[in-house]
């Protein structure tokens, strides 16, 4: 795991274990994921390409849905959101630029197939109106987008 994976990793189980240490089990808690909807940045001179790293995405979303914690997924607008190009880039060689192996990008990618691409994505304007009581947590995946 490369540094800011443990970061992560490290934060996430701090967080949502002290959301989860009360007497329930992890099996009926629900975290809420926050992303961007948008996919552009504007810069001073350009506009760039951008959304949510896919890492910052894939390992948390994992790690939850592994202990059988819902993960509901929702963007501002409801609109899927996308991913930073560059958070799964590979080099001239076919190496992932930032990840370990292309076996670990691979699996983060087949995440993403399955959560955002063909997964339910929510309104978060509809799901404020509601209440977000039954969310037991709320994550923000980073990225530019964000």
């Amino acid at each position: 795991m490369k540094n800011y994976q443990l970061i992560i990793f490290t934060f996430l189980i701090i967080g949502i274990g002290t959301v989860f240490s009360q007497e329930t089990t992890a099996s009926n808690k629900k975290v809420l994921f926050v992303l961007s909807g948008v996919d552009y940045v504007n810069g001073n001179k350009n506009t760039n390409k951008t959304g949510y790293w896919l890492e910052e995405f894939s390992i948390p979303y994992k790690l939850l849905t592994e202990n059988n914690i819902e993960v509901v997924i929702a963007t501002p607008n409801g609109h899927a959101p996308s991913a930073d190009a560059l958070s799964y880039a590979v080099g001239d060689d076919g190496k992932p630029l930032f990840w370990n192996s292309k076996e670990e990008l691979e699996e983060a990618l087949a995440i993403k197939e399955v959560a955002i691409d063909k997964g339910t994505i929510e309104n978060l304007a509809v799901l404020n109106k509601k209440g977000l009581d039954s969310f037991d947590a709320i994550f923000f995946p980073g990225g530019h987008g964000p």
